[in-house]
């Protein structure tokens, strides 16, 4: 400010672009205590960047944001500085203000960067209002620099009257004002009309003259207020040790006078296993012995649980050959350090023995499907079903069918049963579905039906597509453009037709859509047939009724920053979060797979971490994991 500081801050390449007759007209601004720049892509004119210098002193730009004109407007030929102008940046958090031109119609709105929500403010007055024209951001200030004294007295009561109704106005909506108020009406009449315009009372009618005994009253009235702050600050720390323990104690680091500090662990496990799993997530944060409580493997049968992580597999070359080893990816920072809180203590599954190659092929509320091959002979394999979290594990027996089995899913739900099911779908040499075999943990057998789905109908599954275990059914996506489902029983069968919209077929797999299962309802996504930049999202709120409802449309440049990203060849919908509207999936870029969420509500896409196989292809497996610590598997230890 004293004009002895001179900087240059150079833009990076990437963040050039020239406006057609104005130059560079980006915009630049200050929130939470950064400088933010924004600017149309050079080479998409539909596409926000936005930069950030984290640190001002090292000139280092950070890039922040990808916004579409697409999430802004509802559609892409839009053109900054023609059809829109950005005007200011909250100076508190991650929104924008801009202002479109339509039509003669100037209008003011705001746009969210970290949820991706849209808010129409006001129309602008002025109806030739011009970029050039200000609309600037206030923010007030009520400082009162070197204020002369005045010369009479008599306007002092009334000026206090009318800043202290303000006052308390304000503080009411932390708490403590009525306290003020009534203080304020024994020493100086009712606050409420403290405030009125001189010469005039409240209700508008012509007041009496000021008394002169006001000075005795205007006394009275900072005395009671000093009063009341001294209460206030009297409980304040005095020094830095009572200011740190009074830190810790809100941080739980002190029990304290926290009422939760007198309850046993065993009574905190109690409360807490009645709780839904999001929130037992969340009451992990309340301190570290509330973690370690939660995470501790003897409590964690009584704890309900959500989404852990990912369970893949990793080549490994050997001197004759290459295995597959499976790995685990943690969605929460990673794994614990200490044995007794792993979610997934051997994630090689190596207490598995005998076995050359264990593949995993499908994951259900806990429990792992896999294909092992034997170390000898080398040709024959079996179908384990293993619990991770607790080492116990089935050899399933042979298929005894003379039909080809053309995919495999397992099906378990421990609130409906403690047993779990195998589902084999067995096909003709057409592809067709002929009918499907069915293992029971409870008989320890295998049942076969007869194709339920219709004559009329022939259905096909293709071998790596999705499949959903929901209200006791699993469900598989059919080419006929419906999804197909049976009971664990093979009595009940259903066939759920997509509306017209829904069906778009990739190039050379046919519909390879994403199903899934989500907060009780199957969950349908895939991309648009007339605009492959476009993920719909459905759902079936009611299973029974088959009647799908419209949930989401999800652009790929929210999810990558561009548009021209086609599903199943550059990325692939691998999951969606039981607990919540969070997909995952994997983006493969030059040889990196990336394991990414996206949480449609908000519209935040997170990294979670990389592939640690780097020849993962689609149809390898990435399978979400739901520990589960019921013991109604075998223990072979």
């Amino acid at each position: 400010m004293e004009g002895k500081k001179w900087k240059t801050i150079p833009f990076l390449e990437q963040m050039n672009c020239q406006c057609f007759c104005s130059g560079n007209l980006a915009f630049i601004g200050q929130s939470q205590g950064h400088l933010y720049y924004i600017n149309s892509r050079n080479r998409d004119s539909s596409i926000l960047s936005v930069w950030t210098l984290d640190d001002y002193c090292s000139r280092q730009w950070s890039f922040k944001y990808n916004i579409s004109t697409s999430q802004l407007f509802g559609w892409t030929n839009m053109r900054l500085e023609r059809k829109y102008n950005l005007i200011a940046i909250h100076p508190d958090c991650n929104m924008i203000f801009y202002v479109s031109r339509d039509e003669g119609q100037n209008t003011l709105l705001s746009y969210d960067m970290d949820r991706g929500e849209i808010n129409s403010i006001c129309n602008i007055r002025d109806p030739f209002w011009n970029p050039w024209d200000p609309c600037l951001p206030y923010v007030p200030v009520f400082m009162e620099n070197r204020i002369p004294p005045q010369k009479s007295s008599s306007f002092l009561p009334k000026r206090l009257g009318r800043n202290l109704s303000l006052g308390a106005i304000k503080i009411s909506e932390h708490g403590p004002a009525e306290r003020v108020k009534e203080e304020c009406k024994e020493g100086h009449g009712n606050i409420d009309n403290a405030g009125a315009g001189e010469g005039e009372d409240a209700a508008g009618e012509e007041a009496a003259p000021p008394k002169e005994a006001a000075e005795p009253d205007l006394a009275m009235l900072s005395a009671k207020v000093d009063a009341f702050l001294a209460g206030r600050e009297a409980d304040a720390p005095t020094s830095f040790s009572e200011l740190e323990r009074a830190t810790k104690k809100r941080c739980g680091g002190i029990d304290g006078d926290n009422p939760a500090a007198d309850l046993t662990d065993d009574l905190i496990v109690e409360i807490l296993s009645r709780l839904p799993a999001k929130s037992v997530c969340r009451f992990k944060c309340v301190s570290w012995r509330w973690r370690r409580l939660i995470s501790h493997r003897d409590h964690r049968k009584k704890l309900p649980h959500t989404l852990a992580g990912f369970i893949s597999h990793y080549s490994v070359p050997l001197h004759d050959g290459i295995v597959l080893m499976p790995h685990f990816d943690s969605i929460d920072g990673g794994q614990e350090d200490e044995e007794e809180h792993r979610l997934v203590p051997d994630p090689s599954l190596s207490f598995l023995p005998g076995y050359r190659t264990i593949f995993p092929k499908d994951c259900c509320n806990g429990l792992l499907l896999c294909l092992c091959c034997k170390n000898s002979p080398r040709d024959e394999s079996d179908y384990v079903v293993c619990n991770p979290a607790t080492q116990r594990w089935i050899i399933l027996p042979e298929i005894d069918r003379a039909d080809p089995v053309s995919t495999v899913r397992l099906g378990f739900d421990p609130a409906l049963s403690p047993y779990f099911h195998v589902f084999a779908i067995l096909e003709h040499v057409d592809g067709c579905v002929s009918g499907v075999e069915i293992f029971s943990l409870e008989t320890g057998a295998w049942s076969h039906r007869e194709n339920g789905w219709g004559d009329e109908d022939d259905h096909t599954v293709h071998p790596d597509a999705k499949s959903a275990f929901v209200d006791g059914m699993v469900n598989f996506i059919s080419y006929n453009s419906a999804i197909i489902a049976v009971d664990t029983e093979g009595k009940k069968w259903k066939t759920i037709p997509f509306l017209e919209e829904m069906t778009c077929e990739c190039i050379s797999n046919g519909i390879l859509a994403f199903i899934g299962q989500s907060q009780g309802h199957l969950y349908y996504i895939n991309f648009r047939d007339r605009d492959s930049s476009i993920l719909s999202v459905w759902t079936l709120d009611d299973y029974c009724s088959c009647g799908w409802s419209f949930k989401y449309n999800i652009r790929t440049s929210q999810l990558f920053g561009w548009t021209n990203m086609k599903l199943e060849r550059e990325y692939s919908l691998i999951a969606i979060h039981p607990e919540c509207n969070l997909i995952f999936y994997v983006f493969r870029d030059e040889g990196q797979n990336t394991l990414l969420s996206y949480d449609m509500d908000r519209g935040k896409v997170n990294s979670i971490c990389n592939m640690r196989d780097p020849f993962w292809k689609t149809w390898d497996p990435c399978l979400p994991y739901v520990p589960v610590f019921m013991e109604s598997l075998p223990d072979h230890a």
